[in-house]
């Protein structure tokens, strides 16, 4: 039991340890007033990456072979044999004796013989070639991307070591006090007077345009006009008709 107890406190201190290395990490900017806290996000984005990949390609050409075919061919030949001609001489002869001569003479002859003929036979065939090549292939690879924003908590705190721009982490409780910002107060609006007057200045020289009592007198409104008087009219008597005869 007591074993338990104790690795249950050191996971529990390990954790607290683990939280204040945390907050200690946090950074703080102060400007205008105000304290921000810089908060750094990991966000995945998706990137068009082109890699380079081996793949084997296989593309087909033209061969030409040449093979000797075996053909039976009929054809001539010239035969040239020698025969004995015999001639005879002075057979019309009546003052000489007829005589026989012997001589060989060439005979060319056309003799029909079949041979065998090596013919030659060209052949187009489609050999296909496999070779490995290298080739660009686009793919989109995930990419986290470091974002860094800026939150307002609360106005920067007075006293020494307020003008440093990285300040450890405020406890749970100073931050609740110190969150708390106030309404900037605008400021009164200032009245200017005009040093302009309006209206014209009286110079004791002039002479008044008006008696005495109406100089020293306020200003009074023009009075009004009396309305004219009105007068009842009676409506004219209606003449008597007239007789015309």
């Amino acid at each position: 039991m007591d074993m338990r107890c104790r690795l249950w406190a050191a996971a529990v201190t390990a954790g607290v340890i683990g939280a204040n290395a945390a907050n200690g990490q946090q950074q703080y900017i102060d400007k205008d007033g105000i304290r921000y806290e810089v908060v750094q996000q990991q966000v995945p984005t998706q990137v068009l990456v082109t890699e380079t990949r081996e793949q084997q390609q296989t593309t087909y050409r033209q061969q030409i072979t040449t093979e000797n075919v075996q053909h039976q061919q009929v054809y001539h030949v010239p035969v040239t044999q020698y025969q004995v001609v015999s001639q005879l001489h002075n057979r019309w002869n009546p003052f000489g004796e007829p005589y026989w001569t012997h001589h060989y003479e060439p005979v060319t002859t056309w003799q029909q013989q079949v041979g065998t003929v090596q013919i030659p036979v060209s052949r187009v065939t489609v050999v296909p070639e496999t070779r490995t090549v290298q080739q660009s292939v686009p793919t989109w690879k995930t990419v986290n991307n470091t974002v860094i924003t800026h939150r307002a908590i609360g106005p920067t705190p007075t006293g020494p070591g307020a003008n440093t721009m990285m300040a450890a982490a405020p406890s749970p409780t100073s931050a609740a006090s110190t969150a708390t910002l106030q309404p900037i107060q605008s400021p009164a609006p200032t009245r200017v007077a005009s040093a302009n007057q309006l209206g014209g200045t009286q110079l004791q020289s002039d002479p008044p345009r008006y008696g005495a009592a109406n100089a020293n007198a306020g200003w009074q409104p023009p009075a009004a006009a009396p309305l004219p008087a009105q007068t009842a009219t009676q409506p004219s008597s209606t003449p008597p008709p007239s007789s015309r005869y």
